[in-house]
């Protein structure tokens, strides 16, 4: 599914995250950096271990916040780790939505025109998809409002279940977001 938002499309599609050929690449991040979960790992084994060698040696890292490294063997710019959880692995929709504009605000710095990412505090995080959704997309429209000069952001999902949930909840915020 696609939407124009202020100048950026946005795409909602399911696929995986790591084969994504934008400028950057977002991944979930724990406050240490360490890169285990599923999104993470499989960026780390397409690009290679120097990915979370970089990443861990910027840690431990403040929940909220992205930390940029390079992307090793990917054929991306940038992977931008956007801390969702803590050591407990939790989350919520206040440290997404802050994890999310600090992910797209670093993107932007470094003059990515193209940044893919998955609903990040998922996991990690173990944020319910249905509440994950609806902060990180309230996050991203806010991006946008402010201004922007991403020309794209993909969404990316794994699952179908989770690729329409997330196509609705985008659906339905980014025709308010135009009104």
């Amino acid at each position: 599914m696609r939407f124009r938002v202020f100048g950026t499309e946005v795409v909602v599609e399911q696929g995986e995250l790591a084969a994504q050929q934008v400028d950057a690449i977002v991944t979930p991040a724990n406050n240490y950096l360490w890169m285990g979960g599923p999104e993470a790992l499989a960026i780390k084994v397409a690009g290679g271990e120097t990915i979370e060698q970089q990443a861990t040696a910027e840690g431990p890292a403040a929940t909220g916040s992205a930390i940029v490294t390079g992307a090793g063997k990917l054929d991306v710019r940038l992977v931008i780790h956007a801390v969702v959880a803590g050591q407990d692995l939790r989350s919520d929709p206040e440290i997404v939505k802050a994890a999310t504009h600090a992910a797209l605000s670093a993107a932007e710095e470094r003059h990515a025109r193209s940044v893919a990412l998955p609903l990040i505090g998922v996991d990690p995080g173990h944020l319910d998809p249905v509440r994950c959704a609806d902060a990180l997309i309230g996050a991203l429209v806010d991006h946008l409002v402010a201004g922007s000069t991403l020309a794209e952001v993909r969404l990316i999902t794994g699952d179908a279940q989770i690729q329409r949930l997330t196509a609705d909840t985008a659906g339905a915020r980014f025709t308010l977001g135009n009104r």
